[in-house]
């Protein structure tokens, strides 16, 4: 086994990250078109933790499953540098389906944002704001999780919508107080 990032059900894809990673200069960049698998599969659990050890993750554009590319589902581009810097900000943007590719700078400069790098865990890549991972991080942790886990898979695609609900039923006083 050549590779760190081996697990014997990886995307082949994963490989290439890791390969062009290590055959960069220090201050090297590297961008990739792939599939955004890795970010949540248990495959993707070493890669996340190469990528995140190893090298700087400049931007993060995760197209879910909106068609821009013919020959990659769920395509995202990632954009690093060999280069690890402390304190690492990652500038990314989550597409929402349905937006025109033909305004993407547009829709880049309007709804990317910047996380820190260090919120990219092995665990898995969440790419919403820090407002929204504290939102979730304080749901997750509420008595009526469950509800909210449903309710988040009925607006699915739609954060906005997402929030709006959640902070709805988290101030109803029908709700138990979190322990």
């Amino acid at each position: 086994r050549i590779f760190s990032c081996y697990t014997g059900v990886a995307d082949i894809y994963v490989y290439f990250y890791e390969r062009g990673v290590l055959l960069l200069n220090e201050n090297g960049t590297l961008s990739f078109i792939s599939s955004n698998k890795f970010f949540r599969s248990g495959y993707g659990e070493k890669l996340r933790e190469f990528l995140s050890r190893e090298t700087s993750l400049r931007q993060i554009i995760d197209f879910g499953d909106a068609p821009v590319f013919e020959a990659v589902t769920y395509p995202c581009i990632v954009l690093l540098q060999r280069k690890q810097i402390p304190d690492s900000q990652s500038r990314v943007l989550a597409w929402q389906q349905g937006q025109s590719i033909e305004s993407f700078e547009k829709t880049f400069e309007a709804s990317s944002f910047f996380i820190a790098q260090k919120e990219l865990t092995p665990d898995g890549w969440r790419l919403e704001s820090p407002a929204v991972l504290r939102l979730l991080d304080k749901i997750r942790k509420h008595p009526f999780a469950q509800l909210f886990a449903h309710l988040a898979w009925k607006v699915r695609g739609h954060p906005e919508e997402f929030l709006n609900r959640s902070l709805r039923l988290l101030h109803t006083s029908e709700l138990p107080a979190s322990s």
